[in-house]
């Protein structure tokens, strides 16, 4: 069943084989995994609980009701927005369904320098089809692109660059046009409308907003302790405290560290928070008409005509942090590394090419002072005058990953390569905060692969974990 913070009227005390925290691509995976495995599992989910007739595709309600922060989340120079779900299903639920496969190189990298075992592209390959499988994963038809999605499939084959239609877990999908607001048609196969519901079919129990603030451990026994809002107001109504002897955390690279830091665990490597990722974002924004008037006018006026395309690094040399702060929420450090902001111009001008001969009349940047560009031949020039500091470009980033990596060593990782704390037996990692590297892929499929084999694994040892 699920419960929401509305539906509790006094102190929760329970106890489970496993306690989830988090109910997103992690955490919805290995509940409906575990439970339909026989254990009893409860999931904490510190958002909402939402379905299609609570989404209107709007921003004013998708921001407040799905997003962290109303998607004001930001590192705290504010130089990068940092985009994530709070609702149960997480991130899925807000995300654009791209699914990808993480990259052969990328996984044969995580074997090589950081000794992961049991994720080669062989070994996830059955796992990357059972989900492709579930959560009905294919290309999109050809009459199916919007003319916005047709730039970059136009302009890439005039330029002969090679350029395909990425995997989509949508079904019956009516091109609504608003994924990142929540699917009201419930064509998006999102964590809400298939693990979780297989989950609780199982007979696992989801509490939505249930925000976990600390975890103790006393020997094989774990402790989760926190607070229950009600939905509708946002205000804390009492605590919880759930017991199990495993603890698999699911909160994302955000906030799966700080839970960690806060509760002193999982920590002797002093790498909890370290290596944060984000697949660092811009976009170009492409005219079809001259404009006229000041420029902020000039825009709106030409609305119909405008055509964006955003770009996505896999970063190199950039640096990334999580830690703690007053409040005892997340402060988010990130530096842009000179490889990356390299990578970062050559893509922005790849954009550029493929906008101009998609057609666009002039192409913008989203730099501060914006960057105008009225022919291909002026692309390079334009960008090298351009300041590239942060907050000079508005940057953002929907997939951060990486700060509680896996490894082989426990000096230099947190989790190993089943996602269980190498400091502590029965308690997992399970979300985008365990990947090594960054992925250059949108993270969806890898985290969700990641999760089945582990919880797989969970559930043929569980017996080690009561020891």
């Amino acid at each position: 069943m699920i419960i929401r913070g509305d539906d509790i009227t006094g102190p929760v005390r329970e106890s489970a084989d496993v306690c989830i925290i988090g109910s997103g691509c992690g955490g919805g995976a290995s509940a409906k995994i575990l439970a339909e495995a026989g254990k009893k599992v409860i999931v904490l989910e510190e958002g909402g609980h939402y379905t299609a007739k609570d989404f209107d595709s709007t921003e004013e309600t998708a921001y407040q009701k799905l997003y962290q922060q109303r998607a004001g989340q930001a590192t705290d120079n504010l130089g990068v927005t940092v985009l994530q779900g709070k609702c149960v299903g997480g991130s899925s639920t807000i995300n654009w369904t791209t699914t990808l496969r993480t990259p052969e190189f990328v996984l044969e990298a995580w074997k090589r320098d950081h000794g992961v075992e049991g994720l080669s592209p062989t070994e996830l390959d059955p796992y990357f089809s059972r989900v492709e499988s579930y959560l009905n994963v294919h290309p999109e038809p050809e009459e199916n692109h919007n003319p916005n999605n047709r730039i970059i499939l136009e302009g890439a084959k005039k330029l002969g660059y090679r350029a395909v239609a990425v995997g989509r877990n949508t079904k019956d999908c009516v091109k609504a046009g608003a994924c990142g607001l929540g699917c009201p048609f419930d064509a998006k196969k999102t964590v809400a409308i298939t693990y979780i519901p297989d989950a609780v079919k199982a007979g696992a129990t989801v509490f939505a907003n249930f925000r976990a603030n600390a975890i103790s451990v006393s020997g094989t026994a774990k402790r989760v302790g926190g607070l229950v809002y009600d939905q509708t107001t946002g205000r804390p109504k009492t605590d919880f405290v759930i017991k199990a002897p495993v603890v698999i955390i699911s909160a994302s690279a955000i906030n799966s560290p700080v839970l960690l830091l806060k509760s002193g665990l999982a920590n002797s490597s002093g790498e909890v928070g370290k290596h944060l990722t984000f697949h660092l974002t811009s976009a170009i924004i492409g005219l079809a008409l001259p404009g006229f008037g000041s420029w902020h006018r000039q825009m709106m006026h030409l609305y119909p005509h405008i055509g964006a395309t955003i770009v996505l690094v896999k970063e190199i040399d950039s640096r990334g942090d999580v830690t703690v702060n007053d409040e005892g929420r997340a402060s988010i450090s990130y530096a842009p590394g000179s490889k990356d902001l390299k990578y970062l111009k050559q893509a922005l001008a790849t954009a550029a090419r493929v906008q101009f001969a998609a057609g666009a009349k002039k192409v913008v940047t989203l730099h501060t002072t914006p960057t105008e560009i009225a022919q291909p031949s002026d692309i390079d020039r334009k960008l090298a005058g351009a300041d590239w500091g942060m907050n000079d470009l508005a940057l953002f980033s929907a997939h951060p990953l990486g700060t509680c990596r896996m490894g082989a060593n426990p000096r230099t990782s947190v989790v190993d390569s089943r996602c269980q704390s190498h400091d502590i037996k029965g308690l997992f990692v399970i979300d985008g905060s365990v990947t090594p590297t960054s992925l250059g892929v949108n993270p969806q499929l890898t985290i969700l692969a990641i999760a089945e084999k582990s919880a797989e694994w969970i559930a043929t040892e569980f017996a080690k974990f009561r020891e």
